[in-house]
């Protein structure tokens, strides 16, 4: 997905989906501005819904963009530790 993206990173204006010509009169709120989301925006707008997108980064793309992937590994990391099976005492054999 990335290498196509990069292959066709020009100019895209004739790819994209043509406006309404009427609007439906319906909105539709979208929670984050990740893949989703924009997927979510890219097809309903072109059937004459307002899509009103809420994001609470500085940009648009989600965990694709930002950089909290990492930091969920390491909270996945140390849940795993913590919740880990210790090593049990084994019984002592009876001779």
């Amino acid at each position: 997905m990335k290498r196509v993206a990069a292959d066709y990173r020009g100019d895209i204006e004739s790819r994209l989906p043509a406006p309404a010509q009427r609007k439906n009169g319906r909105r539709i709120a979208l929670i984050g501005a990740g893949c989703a989301s924009l997927t979510v925006a890219n097809d309903l707008a072109p059937l004459g819904y307002d899509c009103v997108i809420f994001e609470a980064m500085n940009s648009a793309g989600g965990l694709m963009r930002s950089d909290s992937r990492s930091s969920q590994i390491v909270k996945i990391m140390r849940m795993k530790a913590r919740f880990a099976p210790r090593a049990l005492p084994t019984p002592r054999s009876r001779a």
